[in-house]
């Protein structure tokens, strides 16, 4: 998600991308996907601790307009993971995915 976004924010005029992301941040409070998008944005920003605001946001929204909740939470975790990663620690995203791949490990659905 993150590689596109670089390649659609290189193409929009810096005011088109503002706007979006206050868009979004409106939409935030009840969507998932919106949580998700802006951390993936803040994330490419190099903000990681408003774009891991934004996924946890995500993993306690309600509202979910994802199909599919166990694969918006998955991904949800995985980009918390990279975050982390990308801030240096080792040890979170290990238990992150180890969390995850524990709750999965018993449907049939693996990571």
């Amino acid at each position: 998600v993150a590689s596109s976004l670089s390649t659609t924010q290189q193409l929009l005029p810096s005011s088109t991308v503002e706007d979006t992301i206050r868009s979004l941040e409106k939409m935030a409070h009840s969507s998932r996907f919106a949580c998700d998008l802006l951390g993936c944005i803040h994330a490419r920003r190099g903000d990681m601790a408003r774009a891991l605001e934004m996924f946890q946001s995500s993993l306690e929204c309600t509202s979910s307009d994802d199909s599919d909740e166990e694969s918006a939470q998955r991904r949800t975790i995985v980009n918390m993971s990279l975050c982390f990663l990308a801030l240096g620690e080792a040890n979170t995203p290990l238990e992150l995915l180890l969390h995850l791949w524990m709750s999965s490990s018993g449907s049939s659905n693996l990571v």
